[in-house]
């Protein structure tokens, strides 16, 4: 094997996009092949940004304007129509991937493609994405934490204290109103407190 080949390998549909991750992160492995494949619910957790109908941006779309050769600038929820159509018509290009930046801080997000991912979603889950994969040293998230490749997750609430940590929480006292006498301490100690200062 020449030390070419232990830095790239051929990608394999059987290979979990975990394990291309941490290919990279473990050995500094690189697939040979620029385009991989996954189903867009895998991809999903690795999204930068969520993006819906109503919250959609405007303008000029790269995959609208590569795919269609549309130049319309359309509003947010026009141009999500748009390419859902062109979507659920004709699919992804293969020209204009997903980009996955996979970074060696066990790090990953999708750079490009967060609206064609999410109308994917809306589309089939299970719909067959191109990937282009783009190794990087340090991968950031402009939103929220990166998403580690070796567990995706999409931010989940707190837990909730187990019980036995419940349990030794002090409870607050019952307040009880105080007698003339304890009243008269009181006020004694507060005079004693103030003459001191």
């Amino acid at each position: 094997m020449s030390h070419r080949d232990d830095w790239y390998y051929h990608w394999q549909p059987s290979m979990s996009l975990r394990e291309v991750g941490l290919r990279w992160v473990r050995l500094g492995q690189k697939t040979y092949e620029n385009l991989i494949f996954y189903p867009a619910k895998v991809l999903w957790p690795y999204r930068e940004y969520t993006w819906t109908r109503e919250a959609s941006r405007s303008g000029v779309g790269g995959y609208e304007r590569f795919e269609t050769r549309d130049e319309v600038d359309r509003e947010g929820p026009d141009k999500w129509d748009h390419l859902y159509r062109h979507l659920a018509k004709y699919g992804w290009d293969h020209g204009n991937p997903v980009h996955l930046h996979i970074g060696k801080n066990r790090a990953a997000k999708v750079g490009e493609g967060n609206h064609r991912l999410a109308i994917t979603m809306a589309i089939d889950p299970n719909r067959i994405v191109p990937v282009r994969p783009f190794f990087l040293q340090t991968v950031y998230k402009t939103t929220g934490y990166p998403v580690s490749v070796l567990k995706p997750t999409v931010r989940t609430p707190q837990k909730k204290p187990k019980p036995a940590v419940q349990r030794s929480i002090p409870q607050p006292r019952e307040e009880r109103a105080l007698t003339d006498e304890e009243l008269d301490e009181r006020e004694r100690q507060i005079a004693e407190i103030m003459r001191l200062l």
